[in-house]
């Protein structure tokens, strides 16, 4: 399985970056976004410090901002498709994907192209939970950062 280590631009204070940020990161990476930004988006989503946060809406949010498209492609059951599975499948394109963890927890990351690029390598038997395929439509500078406060442009897929 294809892996790259990567923390998706994170080089903030240790009370945004922790091991809860993955719904950030991921939201960075597939997004084609800088670490600041998917942080907002993800706090306009309505992401708690120190917290996960719900990737469903943090995508929805990006979208109403004019940052990307995205559409969810999979919502499985526990044991219909593992992230093995899916990687072979998927060979091409960005994709936020959501894996059950431990317990009742999960985990999201991004794949790019086949490669999933992550903190750490997830095991292939893991079973995927939910999968979004994404589209960046615009880069994030400084100055597109002012978009997070205006008015919603989303587009669908």
């Amino acid at each position: 399985m294809k892996f790259e280590q990567t923390d998706g631009g994170c080089n903030m204070p240790e009370e945004r970056a922790n091991d809860k940020d993955c719904t950030v990161r991921a939201l960075a990476i597939a997004g084609g976004m800088d670490y600041d930004t998917a942080y907002l988006l993800m706090k306009q989503s309505g992401r708690p410090p120190l917290k996960c946060g719900n990737m469903r809406k943090g995508l929805n949010t990006a979208c109403e901002k004019g940052y990307l498209r995205a559409e969810c492609t999979f919502t499985g059951l526990w044991d219909t498709l593992t992230f093995a599975e899916f990687q072979r499948r998927h060979t091409e394109g960005r994709y936020i994907v959501r894996v059950k963890a431990q317990h009742f927890s999960y985990h999201v990351f991004a794949v790019i192209d086949g490669v999933q690029k992550d903190t750490s390598r997830n095991h292939g038997s893991k079973n995927v939970l939910a999968v979004w395929r994404v589209v960046p439509v615009m880069p994030t500078t400084p100055s597109t950062k002012v978009l997070l406060n205006k008015t919603p442009i989303c587009e669908t897929l």
